[in-house]
């Protein structure tokens, strides 16, 4: 098999193979996750990320995250026109800090949503976002969990924060600090249901958590 990245297409009634497609380009690691968008493809590869057009079978666009002094952490995700991913700077497990990016799907392009950083002896690790989409503002709302991580205490010992983003003022609209006491999923994304985010909380069950949301008239908005 030829190093780098390599997909293979079969017919699903046939089982014949259609086609295949090997890319040796700047990011050239395992592929982590893949995506689809109409006919375009976004692969996670951890240290990068791959855009392919399935028609043309071109690339799109690519990213090498070390190019902007980065490194990478583990959630990644499509949403609307946009490839979200977390990164950090700094050691992998205690970075100085941790980074929401997310990319448009057709270019590219880079924009950073919001950073977290290391509070004191704290180093910031971020889940999965959940996105909310306010009827009345337009706004896009994004739930993160936060947890923090000393090589020194324990899981039990290390806080865990809820927090909620606008993502067009890219700015903190409320945090419940602390909100459970013993650690979360991080690697698992709160889910939105209704008024409610729910959280996988380490312990085998659920918390549920109000996110302040009010209907009138068929019209949500945010407290």
């Amino acid at each position: 098999m030829d190093k780098g990245v390599n997909l293979y297409a079969y017919n699903i009634f046939s089982g014949k193979r259609e086609w295949e497609w090997h890319h040796n380009g700047k990011v050239n690691k395992s592929i982590h996750s893949m995506w689809l968008k109409g006919n375009i493809l976004v692969m996670d590869i951890g240290p990068g990320i791959i855009a392919l057009n399935l028609d043309t079978k071109a690339v799109l666009w690519e990213v090498l995250h070390e190019e902007s002094g980065h490194t990478y952490g583990t959630p990644f995700s499509l949403q609307g026109n946009f490839a979200y991913k977390y990164l950090q700077k700094g050691d992998f497990n205690y970075p100085s800090s941790s980074i929401y990016v997310r990319y448009d799907i057709l270019t590219g392009k880079e924009e950073t949503i919001f950073t977290v950083f290391r509070d004191s002896i704290w180093s910031p690790q971020l889940s999965g976002l959940a996105l909310y989409k306010d009827i009345n503002s337009d706004d896009t709302l994004a739930v993160v969990v936060v947890g923090w991580g000393n090589i020194n205490k324990p899981p039990q010992d290390s806080p865990t924060d809820l927090r909620l983003y606008n993502l067009k003022t890219k700015k903190l609209v409320w945090e419940i600090k602390k909100f459970c006491k013993i650690g979360t999923g991080l690697n698992y994304k709160p889910v939105i249901y209704g008024n409610d985010v729910i959280i996988q909380v380490t312990g085998a069950y659920i918390a549920s958590i109000f996110l302040q949301v009010k209907s009138i008239g068929g019209q949500s908005f945010l407290n």
